[in-house]
This record gives C-alpha cells, sequence and structure tokens, in this order.
C-alpha cells in the first residue's frame, strides 16, 4: 500500500502541444516557462526535450507487430467479409495474423506467432472502426435442409404465383432476378 502513496504519477499531456511549445520556445517567440503554460505542458518535461535528455518524440506502450499498412489491410478484410455476410470471429483473426506472421518469418512475442487476448484488445482499441460480434448459430430447422424441402419450397412458390398471379407468373418465371428472398443475404455467383 505504501509503494502506492509514492508512486509518481504520469504526468498526461498533449504531444502536438508539446511540439508547438518547443517550436516556439527555439524559435524565441517564448520563453520556456510562457511556453510550458501556454500549451498545457509540464515545464521540467519541456526543458528535458529541450535539452536532448529526453526524446521530442515518445510513443507509449509496445511497438505493434503488424505495419500500420498490415493493420490496414487487415481491417478492410475484415470489414469486407462482414460486408458480403460471412463475418470473421476474433479467433479466425487471430489465425490470420499467425499466417501473415509465418509467411513473412518475423520474430514477435507470440507463442507460435499466434495473438493472444491481450493483443486483440490493443487492436480493438486502435481500430475502434471494427466491431466483432459471436455469429448466430443456426437453428435445428435451418440445420436440417434436405433437397425434398427445397424442392417443396420451389414447388409452393410456383403454386402460389400461378394462383395469385394466373396471367403474369410465366414472365416472373423467366427472369431468376424478379425472385428475392429477403430474409437471407443473396450472393450472385454470375452477372
Amino acid at each position: 500500500m505504501s509503494s502506492q502513496i509514492n508512486a509518481r504519477k504520469r504526468v498526461k499531456y498533449n504531444p502536438q502541444s508539446m511540439a508547438v511549445a518547443i517550436q516556439m520556445v527555439r524559435s524565441g517567440q517564448m520563453s520556456k516557462r510562457g511556453a510550458a503554460k501556454a500549451y498545457g505542458v509540464p515545464k521540467s518535461t519541456l526543458l528535458d526535450k529541450l535539452t536532448g535528455r529526453t526524446q521530442e518524440i515518445v510513443s507509449l506502450g509496445r511497438k505493434t507487430v503488424l505495419t500500420p499498412a498490415e493493420e490496414k489491410a487487415l481491417v478492410s478484410y475484415a470489414n469486407l467479409m462482414c460486408e458480403i455476410g460471412y463475418p470473421i470471429t476474433r479467433k479466425e483473426l487471430t489465425f490470420e495474423v499467425q499466417r501473415i506472421l509465418n509467411i513473412d518469418g518475423r520474430d514477435t512475442p507470440f507463442k507460435c506467432n499466434l495473438p493472444g487476448k491481450d493483443w486483440f484488445s490493443g487492436f480493438q482499441k486502435r481500430h475502434p472502426e471494427m466491431t466483432f460480434r459471436k455469429p448466430m448459430a443456426l437453428g435445428h430447422e435451418r440445420a436440417a435442409v434436405t433437397m425434398e424441402k427445397i424442392n417443396n419450397w420451389y414447388t409452393g412458390v410456383y403454386d402460389y404465383l400461378q394462383t395469385n398471379f394466373p396471367d403474369t407468373y410465366k414472365d416472373m418465371l423467366k427472369d431468376p432476378r424478379r425472385i428475392i428472398n429477403a430474409d437471407e443475404s443473396g450472393f450472385p455467383l454470375s452477372v
């Protein structure tokens, strides 16, 4: 408990504000104290950066395993899969990352190049535009589809059209684009 009381708190400041404050001091437009106060950055940190004791630009946290371009491609891939009706799960995404790392052959902190929950959590924070949902399991009646059930469905549609549209049902059936199943995703296999 005592170590928590004496622990130093990390002061948070905007890196862009620090960069502007450094520029203002170096150009001679402001004093060190004035720049620190005007841009809301700690004076001691500003002095450390100006004298070279610490780096001007510091990135917090670990370096990402994938490059920004690779992460962007992975986000695009996941979004595309979601758009076409095949959303990928966390497990599938991590296996995709493992495949990329195995092909590339780079060293990683992951066991067998397979990222874990912590990597995935960080990936989600870096890319909030992505959402992951658990796919819904198929119901028993949807999993037990047989050829006979499919043929009966088509016979039922044909009978319905013949009964309700006796004059035009043949024209409707000539163009299959006019029949739309609204409760499923449609994937045309030819143009």
